[in-house]
């Protein structure tokens, strides 16, 4: 029986608190693999095929889930974030980036929550560098 209770209390372990999620702080710095995704975008976010325009963007896939603390004016964040999409202010920044594709990365860049229809994960980074890991 304690077995049993000791099992069911390991893996109905509760999310990590606020204490153990990263700040909503003005940078980042993260690493994982660079990836690209296409979505369903405008007019209804639902098919490309049914004739929504393709949004296509960069992600940064980690490793592992991480917790992320929200824009306390905005979110509340998100406490299993696997992917992060890269927000780029110069569409320049697709060609300067994509050697790095499927490649382990580091990224900076300061969090945004997502607020749009266009933001495809909870949360995104935002003036954004990446370097390739190592």
């Amino acid at each position: 029986m304690r077995a049993f209770l000791l099992i069911l209390a390991l893996t109905s372990a509760p999310l990590p608190a606020a204490a153990d999620c990263l700040a909503f702080a003005p940078r980042a710095h993260l690493s994982g693999v660079l990836v690209r995704e296409t979505f369903p975008g405008p007019p209804n976010f639902e098919s490309i095929a049914a004739g929504d325009q393709a949004q296509t963007y960069f992600l940064l896939r980690l490793p592992s889930p991480i917790c992320v603390e929200g824009d306390p004016e905005i979110s509340p964040g998100s406490k299993q974030v696997d992917e992060i999409q890269l927000v780029f202010e110069d569409p320049g920044m697709f060609a300067r980036y994509r050697p790095l594709l499927g490649k382990s990365v580091v990224v900076d860049g300061a969090w945004l929550s997502a607020i749009s229809a266009s933001h495809r994960t909870p949360m995104l980074l935002t003036h954004v560098s990446i370097d390739r890991a190592g």
